[in-house]
Parts: structure tokens; C-alpha cells; sequence
């Protein structure tokens, strides 16, 4: 991997911060945590550490240029996704 091709790096976690953020009520906190808790939520976390997804967000979301998420950091993406307690 080319260090000069990541310009920066997002910290992701499940639930998303918005779902957390100040001004929604415990109710509504607790909704998401009961989601994300659930089989849905399992489901969703299975979703998104498959290869094709990574390279989408990947493009999406982390790179400035979507040409530079290539094999190699994927590779590296696919393999911390492997294992859910990482």
C-alpha cells in the first residue's frame, strides 16, 4: 500500500454516532441498541464485512480518489473483517 494514497482514516462503530448524538431521547438510544442487538443487527455487521461492501464504502466514504482502493487494501480490509471480535 502506498502510504501517500490514505488521507485520512474514519473510526466506525456500530451504532452510527447520529443514532447516539445529544438530542435524541433515551427511548430512541435504546431502539437502536435493541437493533443493532438483534439477529437484523447480526445480519447487517455479516453485510458489511463481505468484500464487495468494503470496496463500495471504501469508494464511497474513506478515499479521495476511489481509484486507489485497489486489491492489496482490500485484502488487508477483508482480513480485520474476517474475524468479528476485531
Amino acid at each position: 500500500l502506498d502510504p501517500e494514497a490514505v488521507k485520512g482514516v474514519v473510526l466506525l462503530g456500530p451504532p452510527a454516532v447520529e443514532a447516539l448524538s445529544l438530542d435524541k431521547s433515551p427511548e430512541a438510544i435504546a431502539k437502536v441498541w435493541r437493533i443493532v442487538g438483534s439477529p437484523v443487527g447480526a445480519a447487517l455487521f455479516r453485510f458489511a464485512r463481505r468484500k464487495p461492501f468494503l470496496a463500495s464504502f471504501s469508494k464511497k466514504n474513506l478515499f479521495a480518489d476511489p481509484a486507489l482502493v485497489d486489491d492489496d487494501y482490500l485484502d488487508v480490509c477483508a482480513a480485520g473483517a474476517a474475524d468479528a471480535a476485531t
